[in-house]
Order: C-alpha cells, then structure tokens, then sequence
C-alpha cells in the first residue's frame, strides 16, 4: 500500500494541534504492522483499514475513520470492547487513544475479575475508586483516590513506545463506529464547562453507586496471579484461553 494521500482522503482529517509533530507521536504502525492487525482476528472481517500515512497523528480527526492504538489490542482484546470498557469510554467521552497504557491495564483486568468471578464491577465503581487525571496533552490516566482501597496491583509500571502506535480503521465498517466521538476531550482550554471541570479538578466518571467500600473490599483481596495479563493478539490471532 501506497503511503501518499490525496487531496479528497486529505480532506477528511482535521488537525486538532492538541499533540505537537515530535518523533514520540509520528506513526509507526505501518502497513505491515496494519496487516497483521487485519488477520488477527481482533476486528470483525468487513472492516476497512486505512493505509498508513506518516502524516497523520493520533489526534487527527475525521467523520469517516476512528482512531485505534494498538496497545489495548495487544492486552488481547477485540472489537466490539467489552461492555465494561465500552461503558466507561461512552460515559468519559474520551477517544481511545487519550487513556494511557495504565487505564487500559485496569479496564481490562477488571473486566477479567468480572468474566472470571462472576463480580459486577462496573464503571460507578471504579469512579467511586479512581478519579481521571491528565498530565499534558490531554492523555489520561485513572489515579487511585486517596484513601480509597488498592482494587489492582502492578498496573502502573512505565510503558515506552505506545504514542506512536495507532492506526484508523472506516466508521461506518464497524459496530457502533458512527457514535464514537470525533474529536478528543480537551483540557485546560475556554470550550465550555466539560473543558473547565477538566482543568480544575478531577473528572468523576459517574455517580457513586451504594456500598461501593464493601464491593471495593472484596475485589481488591482476590490474589493478582489470578488475573494476570498476557499478550493476546498475533498473525495467528488472540489467546482462545479466555474466550471473552
């Protein structure tokens, strides 16, 4: 695949300027690396990948194609996310690739805890637990309240080499493509009052469901070898082991 773009695929991104052109936020995905992706079974057979371009960064909007990073892909997710995960970026509003590699380690051990557990943690939980946070460009992360009980250990080790991860895959050919939010959430900017909450305190995800302590309590107990994360998607496709 050619890597140029012309004038009319130009035309359907739109540079939001929230992320500067630094060799940390130029793509690395290639079309290699999109080939891979497309016969890893991580998305449903009609989607239609757009073919690399070094020009687009992951905060390039469009009407026409959602930006993915390929970290949550490599948790061995799949698309449609799941419920959990979907919920929480339904209610954030936060494209995907604004959460950072910790958000997404605590999204996806949590929905194992439900999956494996039978345990119904859902995002007023989690909100009741962690506050979202951003620490420049408008990249979040979920930061543990004070006080508030310990639900995963060893999410938040340093991650390298995921900004310039993403690639775009066509809206309309995929579930729910259409209502995943064009531009991202910004921070610390005059655009309104989800902007200013945003620069001036913690975001709360959503309302604090009751008895959230006793829950908090018992998730946090169960043993962190029981839920540990592997990589899950290759040219093969993901791990079958945890059918999810």
């Amino acid at each position: 695949m050619s890597n140029s773009i012309s004038s009319s695929e130009a035309s359907d991104f739109i540079d939001q300027k929230v992320l500067p052109y630094t060799d940390q936020n130029a793509c690395i995905f290639d079309d290699d690396h999109i080939e891979v992706m497309q016969v890893s079974q991580a998305f449903p057979e009609e989607t239609v990948f757009r073919r690399y371009n070094p020009a687009l960064k992951a905060d390039h909007s469009s009407s026409k194609w959602v930006c993915f990073p390929e970290y949550p892909f490599s948790l061995g997710l799949s698309f449609l996310f799941p419920t959990l995960i979907s919920e929480f970026f339904r209610i954030t509003r936060l494209c995907y690739p604004q959460l950072m590699p910790m958000g997404w380690r605590l999204l996806v051990t949590l929905h194992r805890l439900n999956h494996r557990f039978g345990l119904k943690i859902g995002v007023p939980e989690i909100s009741s637990v962690y506050q979202l946070r951003t620490h420049g460009y408008s990249r979040f992360l979920l930061q543990r309240r004070t006080g508030a009980p310990l639900l995963v250990h060893g999410i938040t080790m340093n991650e390298d080499e995921w900004r310039d991860k993403f690639f775009f895959v066509k809206r309309s050919s995929i579930p729910r493509g259409i209502s995943l939010p064009v531009n991202w959430l910004l921070k610390g900017r005059n655009t309104g009052d989800k902007a200013g909450i945003l620069a001036t305190r913690p975001i709360i995800l959503a309302t604090k469901a009751e008895n959230t302590g006793d829950k908090a309590e018992r998730y946090w107990r169960l043993r962190p070898e029981c839920w540990r994360l592997r990589p899950g998607y290759c040219r093969l496709g993901r791990n079958s082991e945890d059918p999810w």
